[in-house]
């Protein structure tokens, strides 16, 4: 009889026990930005698996640099690469667009939806004969399924003793995800 009242306890004991932990709420992980496009309005506790605009764009493509004008004959390029990595900004926006010229060409730009706004200045560089502070600034698309890069960036270049605008350009840029 003492054994079954033992055991009886026992068994009550447990059942109070996984009703206890049962109760305990279990936190919800997951996305808590509503900026992000996989927000998780349940989750509680963020899980660092955000993503946005500009993750989609992350990324090295391979394709052509065509400009118009006197720009085409020094910057006409077949074989570009374009890298985009996060921008130096902390913004869900902002990336940073690496060309792979001589020199190296690095712009800031800033993604909604699938564009890509760029803009930025590299100072001293070589065109022909000429040293010129370069100016670029256009969109580009993000296309078939995220695979293809496409736009137009204007370019201006100005004698850096003058401050004279020595060259003007629109470049097309059309590439493909590597």
């Amino acid at each position: 009889m003492k054994i079954t009242k033992l055991l009886s306890g026992l068994a009550l004991f447990a059942i109070i026990g996984m009703t206890i932990s049962s109760c305990e709420e279990e936190v919800l992980r997951g996305c808590t930005d509503p900026d992000s496009l996989n927000y998780d309005a349940l989750a509680i506790e963020d899980d660092g698996s955000c993503s946005y605009d500009r993750d989609r764009f992350y990324g090295i493509y391979l394709g052509s640099f065509l400009c118009s004008g006197q720009a085409g004959v020094f910057l006409n390029n077949d074989s570009i690469y374009v890298e985009i990595t996060e921008g130096a900004f902390s913004t869900t926006d902002s990336v940073l667009v690496s060309f792979t010229t001589t020199p190296p060409l690095s712009v800031d730009g800033v993604v909604n939806g699938n564009i890509l706004s760029v803009v930025g200045s590299v100072d001293g560089v070589e065109v022909g004969t000429s040293t010129l502070n370069i100016d670029a600034a256009g969109d580009v698309e993000l296309k078939d399924n995220d695979t293809v890069l496409e736009g137009v960036i204007s370019l201006t270049g100005s004698n850096p003793e003058t401050g004279s605008t020595a060259l003007t350009s629109d470049c097309t840029y059309s590439g493909v995800r590597q």
